[in-house]
């Protein structure tokens, strides 16, 4: 072969290779720190089978360099960087119609902006984990989450508002729904469409006032909202109709409990150390009769009268029986009759239950 055949061919193969489509790269990857390597990787590549890790090693401030990464088959997880302060130039440009497996965005420093995620058309996922952004001010725009997916929303101690993801659709059906730790959280709104959860917990948000997420919400296990003294009232899942646990615990500016009034079943009710509450009559504003309640805990709310908790009491259908009814530790005035409903009996002296924190 001639020297100017061989270079002919030399010259050629690499120009072959720089004009063939980028195709998928298989499995998960993890974005190198190599500029060179990476612009590499976009000349091959233009969607990734696996999950797409943005990690320490990323020192860019937004994610332009990653515009070539149409579509993603596993998760989006972007954790440990100490630059990146925006989402802007992610593209999953044909992410459309088929949902990342999830969204983790965790323990990111510099990180105030993900409203890039809102401008990706049809973008929807099947999980999301937001937790540890130092510097995140606000969370709007998520992506609508699809059946089955948990949701958490905990420790990013500069978060002021967050408006939760809405279902994918109509009826959506959800796992966990987890939102705590966030100190400086203000408001909570969004997650419509959603119409079932496996469970709902918000706790430890000492500066929460509104609370109007998922109207419309009809079922769910645990519902607790726990460690929240600022939060005077709530039209926070105004459709419940049907739970296996009710927790209001540490509520100290709530006085009057908000009405439930699709309320028809709970399997157990704990109202805790609420240092303001004065009246639980919402329990009873049911449209379709008083409630079916299988065990009522009421402990040490210094400021609600027992007289009016019995009231109350007389109202829900409760079982006869030990361990039914718990009321402790609240005001008692000088002219309560302490004589319990006669569907009730009261629990032996020493062996009153407390309501269960739920674990995180």
């Amino acid at each position: 072969m001639s020297l100017l055949l061989a270079a002919t061919l030399l010259t050629f193969v690499p120009e072959a290779e720089a004009r063939r489509d980028p195709v998928a790269f298989e499995g998960d990857f993890l974005v190198p720190d190599d500029a060179r390597e990476l612009a590499r990787f976009c000349r091959r590549h233009d969607a990734v089978t696996g999950d797409l890790i943005v990690g320490k090693a990323w020192t860019a401030t937004d994610l332009a360099m990653l515009s070539c990464v149409e579509r993603v088959g596993g998760r989006l997880v972007i954790k440990r960087t100490e630059h990146l302060v925006s989402l802007d130039g992610l593209s999953l440009s044909q992410q459309s119609g088929v949902p990342l497996r999830a969204i983790r965005i965790v323990d990111n420093d510099a990180l105030t902006d993900v409203s890039a995620l809102s401008s990706v058309e049809g973008l929807r996922t099947a999980g999301l984990v937001v937790q540890g952004n130092a510097s995140l001010p606000a969370l709007a725009g998520l992506p609508p989450v699809v059946g089955g997916a948990q949701v958490t929303v905990a420790d990013n101690r500069s978060l002021i508002s967050l408006q939760a993801p809405n279902g994918a659709r109509s009826g959506t059906d959800l796992g966990h729904i987890y939102i705590a730790n966030n100190p400086h959280l203000e408001r909570i709104t969004g997650m419509s469409r959603v119409v079932w959860a496996e469970s709902v917990v918000v706790r430890a948000a000492p500066r929460l006032r509104e609370l109007s997420a998922l109207p419309d919400l009809t079922a769910t296990g645990a519902f607790e909202l726990v460690g929240l003294p600022l939060l005077e009232t709530w039209s926070f899942a105004p459709r419940l109709s049907t739970l296996e646990r009710l927790v209001i615990e540490d509520a100290d500016g709530l006085k009057v409990l908000p009405a439930m009034p699709d309320l028809a079943r709970a399997a157990e009710i704990c109202i805790e150390d609420n240092d303001l509450l004065e009246t639980i009559a919402g329990l009873t504003v049911s449209r379709g009769g008083h409630p079916t309640v299988d065990r009522l805990v009421v402990l040490d709310n210094p400021r609600l009268d027992k007289k009016g908790v019995l009231r109350v009491v007389d109202r829900l259908h409760l079982p006869a029986g030990e361990g039914a009814l718990n009321i402790e530790g609240n005001l008692v005035s000088p002219s309560t009759n302490l004589r319990l409903p006669s569907a009730v009996s009261p629990p032996p002296l020493g062996n009153a239950v407390h309501g269960e924190k739920s674990g995180e």
